[in-house]
C-alpha cells in the first residue's frame, strides 16, 4: 500500500508545483506566472531601438532568483509627457544607460510626431521615469532654434512653463539616477 501512495503523493506535489499564479501590473508592461517549480515572464522590451515582447521561463530553483522588477529597471523606457488629459510620447536623445552610450541628432532637429498643447503655467508631469529625475532642463523655440532661458522650472519628476509666447517649442529633459543618464525631449504647443 505505501509503494502506491508515495508515488501518488509525490505526483500531486508535482502537480501542485505546476499551477502557477499570474502577475500582472496595470503601470507596467510585463506580467509573468509564478509557481513553485518554475516562473514565465513575457515583457514589453521598450529599450532603445528594441521594441518587442520577449519571454523567459526560469526552473527552479532559478524562479525564486529572478524578479519581474529587473526587467523593468534595467531598460531605457519610453517615457510619456502628461498635461491635463493629454498624453505623448517623448523622444530618447543622447543616453548613458548600463554602460552603455546612445548618441542622438541635435533635440530640435527631430521629427516630433506629436505635439503636447499647453498653457503658461500648466504642470507638465512624466510617465514611466523609471527612477531617474530631472537634473536639467532645456528649452528651444522652434522658429528660431534658439534656447531660451528662464521660463522653465522643474522638480524630480515634472516642469511648468512661464511666460512663453504663443508658439511651438522643444523641451530637452536631461535625467540621470546613481548610475545613468538619459535626455527625453518632446514639443509643445503654448496656446494662449
Amino acid at each position: 500500500m505505501k509503494k502506491i501512495i508515495i508515488p501518488i503523493v509525490i505526483l500531486i506535489l508535482f502537480i501542485i508545483g505546476l499551477i502557477p499564479i499570474k502577475t500582472f501590473t496595470s503601470d507596467r508592461p510585463y506580467y509573468s506566472y509564478d509557481a513553485f517549480l518554475y516562473k514565465y515572464i513575457k515583457y514589453y522590451d521598450d529599450s532603445l531601438y528594441n521594441f518587442k515582447y520577449k519571454e523567459e521561463i526560469h526552473i527552479f530553483p532559478t524562479n525564486y532568483l529572478t524578479s519581474t522588477e529587473e526587467y523593468w529597471n534595467r531598460q531605457i523606457h519610453q517615457v510619456y509627457a502628461i498635461s491635463g488629459e493629454q498624453k505623448i510620447e517623448t523622444q530618447v536623445g543622447d543616453a548613458e544607460w548600463n554602460k552603455v552610450v546612445y548618441d542622438s541628432i541635435f533635440p530640435i532637429a527631430r521629427n516630433y510626431k506629436e505635439v503636447l498643447n499647453v498653457k503658461n503655467n500648466d504642470e507638465i508631469t512624466f510617465l514611466y521615469m523609471n527612477n531617474v529625475n530631472i537634473d536639467d532642463v532645456m528649452l528651444y523655440d522652434v522658429k528660431t532654434t534658439n534656447s531660451i532661458e528662464d521660463k522653465v522650472t522643474y522638480s524630480d519628476q515634472s516642469i511648468t512653463v512661464h511666460d512663453l509666447e504663443k508658439g511651438e517649442y522643444v523641451i530637452n529633459l536631461k535625467t540621470k539616477n546613481s548610475n545613468n543618464k538619459v535626455e527625453y525631449s518632446f514639443k509643445i504647443n503654448i496656446e494662449e
